[in-house]
């Protein structure tokens, strides 16, 4: 935890709403690197269809060079 909490001093009837709020704050961070995740990962498909194609490309010339 924090050293300084910049919520201490407020009134104990304002915490409950405050709680919630960090929850609810929570909540959409975590679905927002979610849906940014997901993206990335599709994004990077391409990439991934390439490197593989790079890598069957490597292994054919290889088998020649070898065989």
């Amino acid at each position: 935890m924090s050293e300084s909490n910049k919520y201490k001093g407020l009134p104990d009837a304002l915490l409950p709403q405050i709680e919630d709020q960090c929850k609810r704050r929570i909540e959409v961070l975590e679905k927002v690197i979610s849906s940014q995740t997901e993206a990335l990962e599709e994004s990077l498909k391409g990439v991934y269809l390439q490197l593989d194609e790079a890598r069957q490309d490597l292994e054919d010339i290889e088998s020649q060079i070898g065989g």
